[in-house]
């Protein structure tokens, strides 16, 4: 509310502000609102389609419905993984990364 206000008028601190790159308090909310309709709309279209064999390859330039499968799950953990820093923030998201990408080099490394 506050921040709104002083974008009405000429403040040097609504400057300040925008430089801080602090949104209004609704602007996350929409955003997670946004990802997760349309991730949820992915999934009903997967669920759909293996529920009434729909057989995605005919009406997609895809061949094979396994890479529209892949493809909306790509889609779908992009989504996710963009609007998480929204929820948990940033420097969480970044330690959760790290913690998960060394997991899985150790898998790897241990795999060989």
């Amino acid at each position: 509310m506050a921040v709104r206000f002083l974008k009405k008028e000429d403040h040097y601190l609504s400057v300040m502000i925008d430089i801080a790159g602090i949104r209004p308090a609704g602007d996350r909310l929409k955003l997670l609102a946004t990802a997760l309709a349309i991730v949820f709309c992915f999934l009903c279209v997967i669920f759909l389609s293996i529920k009434y064999r729909i057989d995605p390859s005919k009406y997609l330039p895809s061949k094979d419905a396994v890479t529209f499968y892949l493809w909306a799950i790509g889609v779908c953990v992009a989504i996710v993984s963009l609007s998480f820093p929204l929820i948990i923030g940033r420097k969480r998201m970044n330690d959760f990364t790290s913690k998960v990408t060394e997991k899985l080099v150790r898998i790897y490394r241990l795999s060989r």
